[in-house]
Formats: structure tokens, C-alpha cells, sequence
């Protein structure tokens, strides 16, 4: 706000006197800004005190104010990047003809780059605009002379957008396998081919390889090249940010995920492992916030580990960590699912009632928590009727992929019949119960896709052993 303040009174940026008191107004209030000192007459009552209100001029100034906010914020973030900063100085003093200061600038900014540690796609696009602009600088001044730039600038365009490529190729699988969308990408099947045919000369681009091999990984959902990932993450770590780690490991998650939801429980562990690397990390704040969904995975992992005084510290040491906009319903929803872990059932549905269904995950979310709290208590009514409006927000949810859908649709079929095996133990003879749990269990078993199956074979193990 005090930068935002000078970068106003700045007349180089700004010579609108009136936008200057709508800012000074608004430092003056900062940050505590209510309904009442921002309505419309009162803060036209504050800076024209003697005029009668104008909404016209009003609006006008709040539109000038806006374009400079938008101004100030882009060169906030040009500030933050010096590469780019010294590229654009390059380019001027070019233009300029002051090619002393130009050499001397250039060698500023390649040991710069020589000492920067993060070698990811945007570092080989910083290298292939500072080498466009020096074959620029050659070609300006006619020099005669051996110059590699123009091979520096193919060599760093191309490792910028192989990484690039195969960095948005492994986003769009994963939005594919989580989302009912498809998405097309031109020319990636060339570079596929193209690092197939000779892989061990990218070796020395991290970037490159690593996104190649998790591209394979997200694919061909096979654990080899889950673990053909790691030498290159424990070898190159240093040369990624700590946001593009962030992003790796999620890659190796989701894949993880989708093993365990297709029976391999050991890989639950894994979620559970590589999410404690991020925690040690601090891979997971951004801006010293922790998003509510890496809140949510974590309880829900480590709740299914069985981690309950972990989990537990964990929930109350970073609620603090959470936006406000989502803390209550993060919090809610995440003690609820402990409480469930050592059956404290009243906590549970309190707690839910807590919860607003703002985005189909908490909505999907607090149902398969209530489905499992309605099976433990034996309430059928309450059971058999969620089961029911589960499955109809199910077939209408749009956004939600076929693979997933499916994964609740089995949920829901195989709870609704552990239950009716359940409860029929104590009216009907040991060998009819036997052959429905038989049944029951093949079925599970020859099921791919199950969410909350871990849950379901537990309940299964306590049926098999009243029969």
C-alpha cells in the first residue's frame, strides 16, 4: 500500500490530482475497510467536501485509479524479475548505439545467469532472449566476426520449448484423468520420438528429463517409471524452484493416487511419505498459505494410515495456515474426518453441518464421510436414502471424469450391499450370508476403480467374521 501510495504521487506515473486523494483516502483507512467508509457518498463526502455529489467523477476516478493499480502491480512483478530487466537495458542501449555500456551490462547479466542455481524452462527461455538479443547486437553493429549467439539462441529455444511442451503435456494428463476433458497437442508425439531416439544427450537438461519421464509415468501408469523419476528429483532437486517441485510432486501423487485407488494399498504409504517431504519442505505454502485441498489430502492420507495423533497435531498446528476465506469449512470438514477415525460419530455430524458445499469436493466429500458414519451406526433409512441422492449428484456432476464417477458409483453399489449383509446376519442362516459375501467380495476384487476401498474391505474383514 505505501509503494502503491508513492507510485501515485509519482508525477512521471501520475499528474491526476484526484486520483491522488482517492489514494491518500484509502492509505488513510487501510487495511480496515468496511461498508461504511467505502460507500459511494461517503467517500466523495471525504475528498470533496464542499461539492455535492458526483457519481460521474466518482467513477471516473476510481477508473484512473484502477489502470494505475493495474500499472503499478505489472511493474511490481518486472521488478522481480532482473534478467528480464537487464535484457530490455540491453536492447535500449542497442538502439542507442552505446555499446561500451552494452559490454559492460551483458557481462553483468551473464554471471548473473552463471549463478543461478534453478535450471528450469523459464531459465533456458531467459538464456534464448538474452542470446535473440545479442545476434541482434552482432548483426546491428555488422561485426565480422565468429559469434555463437545465433547457436545459443536454437540450443536455449529448444530446451525452453521441449520442457515447456512436455511440462503442459503432463498437466493435461493429469486434468484429463481427474476432469471429463480432452485435450490435443500438436507435434508431441515428435518429441517423444525425438527423446526416445536419443535420450541420454538430455541428460544434461534436467527440465527436459524429468517431465519426459513423469509424462511416461502419467501414461503408462506403470511403477517402473514412477521410480525412473527419482534419481532424476534426488540428483537435480537444486535446479528446480521450490514452485516447480511443488508441481513435480504432485505429479508423483496423482499418480500415486490413482495406483491406490485401484487396490495397490502400499502406495498409500508413498502419498503419505512424499507429502512429509513437501511439509519439511515448505513446498506446500504459497505466500505462508496452505491450500485447503493439501489440508484435506493429508488428513484423509494420514487418517487412512491409521496416524491419529499425527494427524490430529497436524489439523490444529496449520489450521493457522489456511485463507480465511476456507478456514472454517477446511477445519470442519478435517476434524470431522478425525473424529470418524476414532469413532466419535456425534463430532463427526456436528462438524459436517458446519460445512458449506462451495466446491464439489467438500460436497463430494462430506457424503462419502456421511455414507461411512450412517454404515457404522446402522442407519438404514438415513444410509439408503444418501446413497440414493449420492448417485443422482453423481450422474448430473459434469465436470467430474468417467473414471471417477465410477470409482463413487462402486462406493455407493458395494457399501449399500456390505450393509444389507450386515444387517441380515442375525436373521438369516450363516450359509445364505456366506454366498453374498463371497459374491460381494469378487466383485470387489474385480473391481478397478473404488474409492474409499480400503474403508470397504475393513468393513468387509468385520462381516466375514460374524458369519
Amino acid at each position: 500500500m505505501t509503494r502503491f501510495w508513492e507510485f501515485t504521487h509519482s508525477p512521471y506515473f501520475n499528474k491526476h490530482e484526484g486520483v491522488r486523494c482517492l489514494v491518500d483516502y484509502f492509505q488513510k483507512i487501510y487495511p480496515k475497510f468496511t461498508s461504511k467508509n467505502c460507500e459511494r457518498n461517503y467517500i466523495h463526502k471525504k475528498l470533496f467536501p464542499k461539492q455535492t455529489h458526483n457519481q460521474k467523477e466518482l467513477a471516473l476516478l476510481f477508473t484512473y485509479s484502477l489502470r494505475l493499480l493495474e500499472q503499478f502491480l505489472s511493474i511490481e512483478a518486472y521488478k522481480k524479475s532482473s534478467g528480464v530487466q537487464k535484457i530490455n537495458t540491453l536492447s535500449a542501449l542497442r538502439q542507442k548505439q552505446q555499446y561500451t555500456h552494452y559490454e559492460r551490462i551483458l557481462q553483468q547479466l551473464e554471471a548473473y545467469l552463471a549463478s543461478i542455481p534453478e535450471k528450469d524452462n523459464r531459465f533456458y527461455h531467459l538464456q534464448y532472449q538474452l542470446a535473440a538479443e545479442v545476434n541482434s547486437y552482432y548483426a546491428h553493429r555488422s561485426l565480422h566476426q565468429v559469434d555463437g549467439s545465433i547457436q545459443r539462441k536454437q540450443d536455449n529455444l529448444d530446451a525452453f520449448y521441449l520442457s515447456q511442451k512436455l511440462k503442459d503435456a503432463c498437466e493435461m494428463q493429469m486434468r484429463s484423468n481427474i476432469l471429463k476433458v480432452q485435450y490435443s497437442s500438436n507435434l508431441l508425439d515428435i518429441i517423444i520420438q525425438e527423446i526416445e531416439r536419443d535420450e541420454p544427450q538430455y541428460h544434461s537438461f534436467p527440465a527436459i528429463l524429468v517431465y519426459y519421464r513423469i509424462y511416461q509415468m502419467l501414461v503408462r501408469e506403470e511403477d517402473l517409471f514412477y521410480q525412473a523419476v527419482y534419481p532424476i528429483l534426488e540428483e537435480h532437486q537444486h535446479v528446480f524452484t521450490k514452485e516447480e517441485l511443488g508441481d513435480i510432486y504432485n505429479y508423483l501423487q496423482h499418480f500415486c493416487l490413482n495406483q491406490y485407488n485401484k487396490g495397490t494399498a502400499s502406495y498409500l504409504e508413498e502419498i503419505f511419505r512424499l507429502y512429509k517431504i513437501q511439509l519439511k519442505n515448505d513446498l506446500l505454502l504459497e505466500n505462508e498459505i496452505l491450500s485447503e485441498w493439501h489440508y484435506k489430502n493429508i488428513v484423509t492420507t494420514a487418517v487412512r494410515l491409521g496416524e491419529t495423533a499425527w494427524v490430529y497435531s497436524f489439523i490444529e498446528t496449520y489450521k493457522t495456515k489456511l485463507h480465511p476465506d476456507s478456514k472454517t469449512n477446511a477445519y470442519s470438514f478435517n476434524l470431522a474426518s478425525y473424529y470418524y477415525s476414532i469413532g466419535s460419530y456425534d463430532e463427526v455430524l456436528e462438524l459436517l453441518l458446519k460445512v458449506e458445499y462451495t466446491d464439489n469436493r467438500y460436497t463430494q466429500g462430506v457424503k462419502a464421510l456421511l455414507l461411512r458414519t450412517y454404515y457404522d451406526l446402522g442407519e438404514e433409512e438415513a444410509l439408503f436414502s444418501l446413497i440414493d441422492s449420492f448417485r443422482q449428484y453423481i450422474l448430473r456432476d459434469k465436470n467430474s471424469s468417467d473414471g471417477r464417477k465410477e470409482g463413487f458409483f462402486n462406493l455407493l453399489r458395494f457399501t449399500k450391499r456390505a450393509f444389507q449383509i450386515k444387517m441380515n446376519l442375525p436373521y438369516q442362516n450363516k450359509e445364505k450370508s456366506s454366498v453374498a459375501f463371497q459374491k460381494l467380495q469378487k466383485n470387489i476384487t474385480s473391481s478397478t476403480t473404488i474409492f474409499n476401498r480400503s474403508w470397504l474391505l475393513e468393513k468387509m474383514m468385520e462381516i466375514e467374521e460374524k458369519i
